[in-house]
């Protein structure tokens, strides 16, 4: 609902809540009669159920779920019965760390329903901030107890007393994730969303005897924040199809009689902390 992220600005979702039970809420409420165990709360506000709250409502609607009781606790909890664990988004982000000072926002996370803090900046000064709100009452020693029993509960239903951790047996992970079913999921709704925009001069498909030589432009050294993004595989996939595919380098000239068609290829995932996915 907000095309900003939360890295650099708390967002805000700006539907009413009865499109927002008919959709986002449903979701939830879908997801926790299947037994979902765990649910992170973001740096997004939810207006309109402040709003319908009135009166009654504790937190105030500028405030994200990561630090708002009333979406966290009594949206979450009470309305859609959620009774497994909550965990915050990364708690560095600045739509988290501008609604307050740390010292502040800390505690108040936990109050609000978190039962895990996500990332703290510093360890020592987040468990200091933790202490000082139960000294202040921003927090209450039967919510941490809470968050601790929620936590133990989570690693005993998943049984991490028992298996310490331990990642399971070879055979066993693609069950999990990364099996030939999951690859089968991926290619399938690759295909489903290729979408053809406008092709005014008929030029699709492609074939190499109309269009042999391909001169192609695409971005390369691709990265995120988080690292580098494997290359595009673009031109040998095309020469393996009998194209004759010549790289376009930046600032050099081309010669439209060289070649049949063009292509300009841009291949960019929605990744942390990546704010647009426009070419640059």
């Amino acid at each position: 609902m907000d095309d900003r992220d939360q890295h650099f600005a708390t967002t805000h979702n700006t539907m009413s809540m009865d499109e927002w039970r008919e959709t986002f809420g449903r979701i939830y409420s879908e997801a926790i009669a299947k037994g979902v165990q765990v649910v992170m709360s973001g740096h997004i506000t939810l207006p309109a159920y402040t709003a319908e709250l009135g009166s009654s409502a504790r937190s105030s609607s500028h405030m994200p779920a990561t630090l708002n009781f009333d979406l966290t606790t009594t949206l979450l909890r009470d309305e859609l019965g959620f009774n497994g664990l909550v965990v915050s988004d990364a708690s560095g982000m600045v739509g988290f760390n501008a609604r307050g000072t740390r010292r502040e926002l800390v505690p108040l996370c936990i109050a609000a329903g978190c039962d895990i803090l996500l990332l703290p900046d510093d360890l020592d000064n987040d468990i200091s901030y933790l202490r000082q709100g139960l000294e202040t009452g921003i927090l209450t020693q039967a919510r941490v107890d809470e968050a601790v029993l929620r936590i133990l509960g989570l690693k005993a239903s998943i049984k991490l007393h028992k298996t310490r951790g331990r990642l399971p047996a070879e055979p066993d992970r693609v069950r999990f994730l990364g099996g030939a079913e999951h690859a089968e999921w991926s290619s399938s709704a690759a295909q489903a969303g290729i979408t053809l925009v406008k092709d005014t001069q008929a030029l699709l498909p492609l074939d190499p005897v109309r269009h042999r030589r391909v001169l192609l432009s695409q971005l390369d050294g691709r990265k995120s924040p988080s690292g580098p993004l494997p290359q595009l595989q673009v031109a040998d996939l095309l020469r393996q199809r009998g194209f004759e595919v010549t790289l376009h380098r930046r600032s050099e000239a081309i010669d439209p009689a060289a070649h049949d068609v063009g292509m300009y290829v841009l291949a960019e995932e929605g990744v942390s902390a990546k704010e647009d996915l426009g070419p640059h």
